[in-house]
């Protein structure tokens, strides 16, 4: 297997405040379909941390870089022998699955591009995807789910291990135009029910004009139950049924949040940018802004937080990093033209996944990177 040999210490850690100026390449804001050349800061917060020990860089190993089934968007295991890897083409679905020795096909029976894949971690899977399309794995056989949005784009979801299940997406909608309640949507699919119905979010303010009208992905907190949801704007529910969802943070530019994990409801993440890429930290009482490496790309749209603190990112040009808890990055970019569109540790190893997401074409090719050497590749 072709282990590819990375490496950029990252001269910035989080541990002074201000402002940092650098130089954007052209980028693709993935999702939104727009194409911008800009110059942008990113604002920096150690969020009450001094400067720890750098973290070792990420010895990535390709398992595929050109799988012609689609660009990846998702990445999801319930532990090293059970790794789900979603994406597709347009009306037709890929779902990678690794056992922890091989890997095998288990396409739902959907005529649509994965967005997101998300697990109970007993056995039942959640996808969904374009058209907004959503399917339910048992571990045996696949069930279609209805969410009355045919239009809309499903970017995110979550299966609660009592069978509860989230999406998150939105119908299209011009830039900076306010959604509305039918474009903004967060679904809930009660236990055994083989349909979603929509959670009202509650008041909103005006959008501004470079927002995206749409909710990208959700994280949820076991421990309390507590949702967050990210777009163009960040929520937080006030409990654990979706009830007295708040706005909580906006950018100043109207930059959209794609993408939120964590590891308690006081320690949540969140990746997003339109004028550069922004990181954030919600505290559980406000989200701060936190610096990234100062090689970070136009766009980073995966984030990974590890149960000791430790976080990892991705996003355009083969573009990842990890932030020790001491608030220290290391770059290790991969050497692929793939947009990286997300990033999972399973336990054992760390995944990340995309593909030639911002090329406008009919065919992508998806790319999937292990840092596990032994892992088998897959032959397009």
């Amino acid at each position: 297997m072709k282990v590819l040999k990375l490496s950029q210490e990252a001269t910035q850690s989080s541990g002074s405040h201000g402002m940092s100026w650098q130089s954007f390449r052209i980028g693709t804001l993935l999702g939104l379909g727009c194409v911008a050349l800009c110059t942008g800061w990113l604002a920096g917060c150690d969020g009450g941390q001094g400067p720890g020990p750098s973290p070792q860089p990420v010895a990535w190993s390709t398992i595929i870089e050109d799988d012609e089934s689609g660009a990846f968007y998702s990445v999801w295991g319930s532990g090293p022998s059970d790794v789900w890897i979603a994406g597709g083409e347009a009306g037709k679905p890929s779902l990678r699955h690794f056992d922890g020795k091989a890997w095998s096909r288990r396409d739902p029976p959907l005529a649509a591009k994965l967005r997101w894949v998300h697990g109970d971690g007993l056995g039942k899977v959640l996808v969904v995807g374009d058209g907004g399309q959503a399917a339910l794995y048992d571990g045996k056989a696949w069930t279609t789910l209805t969410t009355g949005h045919p239009g809309a784009v499903l970017w995110g979801t979550w299966l609660q291990a009592d069978g509860t299940g989230w999406a998150v997406g939105g119908a299209a909608s011009a830039v900076g135009e306010d959604p509305g309640p039918d474009k903004l949507l967060l679904l809930r699919r009660q236990p055994g029910a083989t349909s979603f119905e929509p959670v009202a979010l509650g008041e909103r303010t005006k959008w501004p004009k470079s927002s995206s009208s749409q909710l990208f992905k959700l994280w949820r907190d076991d421990a309390t139950g507590k949702l967050f949801a990210v777009g163009g704007r960040a929520y937080v529910a006030a409990s654990g049924d979706g009830a007295g969802w708040q706005e909580s943070f906006s950018d100043s530019s109207g930059a959209p949040l794609f993408t939120v994990h964590g590891r308690s409801a006081t320690d949540v993440w969140a990746v997003g940018g339109a004028i550069g890429a922004i990181l954030v930290r919600f505290d559980g009482k406000g989200w701060q802004p936190e610096a990234l490496p100062e090689d970070v790309p136009f766009v980073v749209q995966g984030v990974f937080v590890h149960p000791d603190g430790r976080i990892d990112v991705a996003g355009e040009h083969g573009f990842t990093a990890r932030r020790a808890t001491g608030g220290t990055w290391t770059s290790a970019s991969i050497l692929t033209a793939a947009n990286l569109h997300a990033v999972f540790h399973d336990g054992k190893r760390t995944w990340t996944v995309g593909g030639d997401i911002a090329i406008d074409k009919t065919q992508h090719l998806g790319a999937i990177f292990c840092d596990d050497p032994t892992v088998p590749a897959i032959t397009p």
